[in-house]
């Protein structure tokens, strides 16, 4: 039941995997391949689901000399079940494989700021000391730039010891050696999801395994109650076989109201993370540009090295940001397309626009 989400070169590829060099980059269609064939949770719900399916084709050819519809709608139940725990539990694996491959980028990302931090602090504490002994600046001021750079050091550790952590967390869930687990940077994307929100909700309806199975459950429900209407059944125990249908028609409705009220959630969570990343590109862009005016002003001999150096860092945390966005984006609308009953997947190429 493993769908294919990389196409057959990169699949191919990973069955007749061997270490690769230190360093190798790793992609998002990788990652998410490595976590499917090694999160033991996902091995487990491909079993069962198996093993359900064959059930459900035993009870079929039993039930064909019989007949049975009670026996047909319990059998569909169980298959329902198994079907629907194997998707939650693959879309659960693939949306952990998204989050912990853009923490791993962004880790990475804040690594390479902290470093542009420390060398410019280390350059405004030289400065300061220069300007001490020329008189121009008081030792409290020293003193505070120095308790600056030391700042900028211990953030620098403190960013690669999670980054370590995180790096040896995700080796250990992959079967890989660390060195091998490099992120690729992932792009914006070209073009927006788009669906009303009235589209959403209807979308939400349309063959939703929640609402299946609930509706197989007051099937059953009504089937029960139909053969004790029939048979000579104590009072009692029909009253509950009434009381059985009704709670499954409640049961029914609340999953509906539910879902409509969660997919109306969703759908405005997406839309505010699309602004949002709208809103964060243009930021870059600005970040960008001001960088490019600076670099052009040092050449000039307008601005000093610590200038250009803040300008970069400024270029990198929007860089940083943009990428936190993009997660958002990708996630929120990787959860909406779950709900919809989308079979969700690999996004940069095969996601559903």
């Amino acid at each position: 039941m493993l769908k294919s989400f990389l196409c057959i070169s990169i699949l191919m590829s990973s069955l007749l995997w061997v270490a690769p060099a230190p360093l190798e980059e790793i992609t998002l269609e990788e990652m998410i391949q490595k976590a499917l064939d090694h999160h033991l949770d996902y091995a487990m719900a491909e079993v069962n689901l198996e093993n359900a399916l064959l059930d459900y084709e035993k009870t079929k050819a039993s039930n064909l000399m019989t007949g049975s519809t009670y026996i047909e709608y319990q059998a569909e139940l169980i298959k329902l079940q198994a079907e629907d725990t194997f998707r939650q539990t693959e879309n659960m694996v693939i949306i952990e494989a998204v989050q912990q491959y853009f923490q791993l980028l962004q880790a990475k990302m804040d690594i390479h700021i902290r470093e542009k931090q420390v060398t410019l602090e280390e350059k405004l504490l030289e400065e300061t000391r220069n300007q001490v002994e020329a008189g121009h600046k008081g030792t409290l001021e020293l003193l505070q730039q120095q308790n600056s750079y030391d700042s900028a050091l211990f953030n620098l550790e403190q960013a690669r010891n999670e980054y370590e952590e995180l790096l040896a967390e995700t080796a250990v869930r992959l079967h890989m050696p660390e060195e091998y687990i490099v992120p690729l940077p992932v792009r914006a994307p070209d073009k927006f999801w788009e669906m009303s929100s009235q589209e959403v909700r209807e979308k939400a309806f349309q063959e939703n395994k929640s609402i299946l199975l609930r509706e197989k459950q007051l099937k059953l429900a009504q089937l029960d109650l139909e053969r004790a209407l029939v048979s000579a059944t104590p009072d009692l125990d029909r009253k509950k076989l009434k009381n059985n249908v009704i709670l499954a028609e409640l049961q029914l409705q609340k999953v509906q109201e539910d879902l409509r009220s969660t997919a109306t959630q969703h759908h405005s969570t997406l839309n505010h993370s699309k602004r949002n990343l709208q809103l964060v590109q243009q930021n870059l862009e600005q970040a960008r540009e001001n960088y490019e005016i600076i670099s052009s002003q040092k050449k000039s001999g307008l601005r000093t090295e610590g200038d250009l150096l803040a300008a970069e860092i400024a270029l990198l945390q929007a860089q940083y940001s943009l990428t936190g966005t993009i997660n958002n984006y990708y996630l929120n609308l990787l959860r909406l397309q779950q709900l919809l009953g989308y079979e969700i997947g690999v996004f940069l190429d095969e996601i559903r626009f």
